[in-house]
Order: structure tokens, then C-alpha cells, then sequence
């Protein structure tokens, strides 16, 4: 049963770049944790792509909250920054492609942004 479901498993898979996506990701962890930032979320901040500029280096603190008008101090920033991987980044700056853009207008986030959430215990 489990060699038929790693062959069906494999049959299907493809990268969307999921890996990519900054919130509840275990491959970027803010204290050895997963973290979510409503406030981030609200601004359209999804994915490592939106903290990147078009040369692939990360923006800095004033420009990225000067960009997204978002509050977001550096002691919040600099954390998740830090923690994302090397060949995340490297991936990020590689899949430009439209299919890895996530925006409010895709079919799952209305669903999550009309309905009400508690802010995150991670969230300042």
C-alpha cells in the first residue's frame, strides 16, 4: 500500500512553490517556531519574493515598511529575514513565474480573509 501511494504521490507532484510561502513554513522558523503575521498578510506579504527586490537581495527595513506602508519594527523584520535559507532565497529569485504569485484575489485567501482570525501568539 505505501509503494502504491509514493508511485501515486510522485505521478502528481510538482513544485508550486510552497517552500516559498513565509508564514506557518517549517524551513523558516522565528525562535524554532513557525510564525504568521496578520498584519503582513493584510499588506499582500505572503511569500519570500515580496521580501526581495528585482535584484534578488532582501529590502531593508525602512524600504520595506516604506513599500508595503506597513508598522513593523526591525526587531520583528530581522528575524524572519535571517532565518530563510540560502537556496530558498536562490529558488525565490529563480520562479519569477506568475503561477507562484499569491494575492488576495486567489480563490483560497478570501476565504481566509473574511473570516475572523485571532491574531497569531507570534504576532507583535
Amino acid at each position: 500500500m505505501l509503494q502504491f501511494f509514493l508511485e501515486l504521490k510522485s505521478s502528481f507532484e510538482s513544485d508550486l512553490g510552497q517552500d516559498l510561502v513565509l508564514f506557518n513554513n517549517k524551513e523558516i522558523l522565528n525562535d524554532q517556531k513557525t510564525f504568521f503575521y496578520k498584519s503582513w498578510f493584510q499588506k499582500g506579504i505572503f511569500r519570500i519574493h515580496d521580501l526581495l527586490t528585482r535584484n534578488g537581495i532582501f529590502f531593508s527595513h525602512g524600504d520595506f515598511t516604506h513599500m508595503y506602508d506597513l508598522k513593523c519594527n526591525f526587531l520583528q523584520y530581522l528575524p524572519v529575514v535571517s532565518a530563510i535559507l540560502r537556496r530558498l532565497v536562490e529558488k525565490a529569485k529563480q520562479n519569477l513565474d506568475a503561477k507562484f504569485t499569491f494575492s488576495p484575489e486567489n480563490s483560497f485567501f478570501p476565504v481566509i480573509t473574511f473570516n475572523k482570525c485571532e491574531p497569531s501568539e507570534n504576532e507583535e
